[in-house]
């Protein structure tokens, strides 16, 4: 047992977040762009979700959203005043309502 603990300790990689290039609706969830320590290839940046940040990460997703206050931001980040909730319903074209077809 001891051996199984160890291993998945070895399995669970940090990286360090260089910095956050972005940010993007994907349905209601909020990826962003970032660019990790060392990787500095396009290549090696990935989107990432909020829940995939550490304490660390979580400061520099805060610097990004302060030097780009109108970008897509995660709910948790409170201090946005257009936060993107995990459980947000968009309309789909041509949705009926009872004035008619909306969108």
């Amino acid at each position: 047992m001891i051996l199984r603990e160890a291993d998945d300790i070895e399995q669970s990689k940090e990286y360090d977040v260089d910095g956050v290039l972005g940010s993007t609706r994907k349905g209601c969830r909020v990826l962003y762009l970032v660019k990790w320590l060392d990787y500095p290839d396009r290549k090696d940046w990935t989107g990432e979700p909020y829940d995939n940040f550490s304490v660390g990460g979580l400061e520099k997703l805060r610097e990004f959203h302060r030097q780009n206050p109108g970008t897509p931001r995660d709910y948790r980040l409170t201090e946005s005043s257009t936060p993107i909730h995990p459980g947000c319903m968009s309309k789909p074209k041509g949705l009926k309502h009872d004035r008619g077809v909306v969108g």
